[in-house]
C-alpha cells in the first residue's frame, strides 16, 4: 500500500513549528524503525509566516494562498501521476479547509482513497455555532472516505452523523521515550519547580499562570517557549516587586525541554483551547504532576473524569482555582507522586507510538 501524507513536517528554524509537524515526525520516525508493507511519502505543507491574533482575516487568506499554492500544485501533480492508494491530509481547519476540500475532490475523481485528519479540538464549538467553518467542515467530511479526530468530544459529535469517523490520539515519540529512560534516574526532580512549555501568548493562559504562581511562597516558575518583547513588557507591567521566582528560557532544543520536564515537580498549561497537546503527553511520560484546563483532548489524556485521574484541571481564566491546584500539588507530596505514577502508566499504555501506528494503519487498510 502506498500512502501520501500532506502535513506540516520540517523542523528547520525557518518554518513555523506546530503540533501537526511533531505528529508527522513521530510517525515517520517509527515507520523508519520498523519493517512495513506500507510505503509512506511525505509532502511537507510547511509555512514560514507565523499567524497571530493581530493578523486580519484577509491577510491570513492572502498569506495562506501564497504559501500553500506551491504545495497544492505539487500534490496535484503527484496524484495525477498515479500509484498511490491513499492520500492522508492533516489539517488545523479554519481557512485551510478550502485546500483540503480541493485536494480531496481531486483525489476522489482520480479514484484514490482519502483520509482527512483534524488536528484541532474545536469541533463541538463549531457544531454549536454552525458558522462558515462548520459548513466547510461538513463538506470536507462528506467528500473524505475516512475522517480522523484527536479528541473524544469531537468524535462523539461526528459519529452520530457520519459512519466513517475514527478517534486517534497523538503518540509519544520513540526518541523522547528513549531519552527519558536514559535521563530519568540521573536527574533529581525539584518539587517547587513549576514548568510551562509553549507559545508564550495570552490564550495559553500565561498571565493567569503568573498571577497564580506569584501568590504561592516558595514556587519557582520556569517558562519555555517563544516570547515576544511585547509580552515581556506586559509581564513586567503586571508583576510588581521581586521577580526572582520567574525564569524565562526562551526557545530551547527539544532535549533540553524534556530535561526541564524531568527537573520539574509540576507542569502547568492553563490554556484556553487545545487539540491534543504533545507537551502534555511528554510531561506525562516524564512523570510531572500536571495542572491544566479541561479543553480539547486533555480530559481523556489525563483521564480527568475517570477512576484514576493523572492531574488536576481548572477552568480557563480561573486564577484562584489554578493557584489552589498548583499549591495543593506543591504541598502534598503523596498526591503528586500518585498523579505522576498514573501519568507514566497511562502514557505508556495508550500513547506509545507503536499502539498509535497500528491504529493508523488499520484506518488506511480499511
Amino acid at each position: 500500500m502506498r500512502v501520501l501524507i500532506c502535513t506540516p513536517y520540517n523542523s528547520s528554524p525557518e518554518v513555523v513549528q506546530s503540533g501537526i509537524g511533531v505528529w508527522a515526525r513521530n510517525i515517520v520516525e517509527y515507520y523508519d524503525s520498523i519493517s512495513s508493507t506500507i510505503e509512506l511519502t511525505i509532502i511537507p505543507f510547511d509555512r514560514v509566516t507565523r499567524v497571530d491574533s493581530k493578523m486580519s482575516f484577509i491577510s491570513r487568506c492572502i498569506s495562506g494562498a501564497k504559501e500553500y499554492s506551491h504545495h497544492i500544485k505539487k500534490t496535484s501533480k503527484i496524484l495525477k501521476q498515479g500509484g498511490y492508494d491513499v492520500i492522508h491530509l492533516c489539517t488545523s481547519a479554519s481557512i485551510s479547509l478550502l485546500k483540503d476540500y480541493y485536494l480531496l475532490c481531486k483525489a476522489r475523481r482520480l479514484g484514490i482513497k482519502t483520509v482527512v485528519h483534524f488536528h484541532f479540538g474545536r469541533i463541538p464549538d463549531l457544531y454549536n455555532n454552525r458558522n462558515w467553518e462548520w459548513k466547510i467542515l461538513v463538506r470536507v467530511i462528506s467528500v473524505a472516505d475516512r475522517t480522523i479526530v484527536m479528541d473524544i468530544q469531537s468524535y462523539n459529535v461526528l459519529k452520530e452523523r457520519y459512519t466513517s469517523v475514527f478517534y486517534l490520539p497523538n503518540p509519544l515519540s520513540l526518541k523522547v521515550k528513549s531519552f527519558i529512560n536514559y535521563r530519568k534516574n540521573i536527574i533529581n526532580r525539584e518539587p517547587n519547580r513549576v514548568l510551562f512549555v509553549g507559545h508564550v501568548i495570552p490564550t495559553k493562559g500565561i498571565f493567569e499562570l503568573l498571577e497564580a504562581c506569584k501568590g504561592i511562597p516558595g514556587i519557582e516558575l520556569h517558562i519555555v517557549g517563544h516570547v515576544t518583547p511585547e509580552i515581556l513588557r506586559e509581564v513586567k507591567e503586571r508583576l510588581v516587586g521581586d521577580q526572582h521566582w520567574l525564569i524565562f528560557h526562551g526557545e530551547i532544543p527539544h532535549e533540553r525541554v524534556i530535561t526541564e520536564m524531568l527537573l520539574s515537580g509540576i507542569f502547568a498549561l492553563p490554556t484556553y483551547t487545545e487539540g491534543f497537546p504533545n507537551v502534555i503527553i511528554e510531561a506525562m511520560a516524564c512523570g510531572c504532576s500536571i495542572v491544566t484546563t479541561p479543553v480539547g483532548a486533555i480530559p481523556e489524556m489525563l483521564d480527568i473524569y475517570g477512576d484514576e485521574p493523572c492531574g488536576l484541571v481548572s477552568a480557563p481564566k480561573e486564577v484562584e482555582s489554578l493557584r489552589n491546584n498548583i499549591g495543593y500539588l506543591y504541598k502534598n507530596v503523596h498526591a503528586a507522586k500518585v498523579f505522576s505514577e498514573r501519568a507514566i502508566s497511562r502514557v505508556n499504555r495508550l500513547y506509545s507510538v507503536n499502539v498509535v501506528w497500528d491504529a493508523l494503519t488499520n484506518i488506511w487498510e480499511s
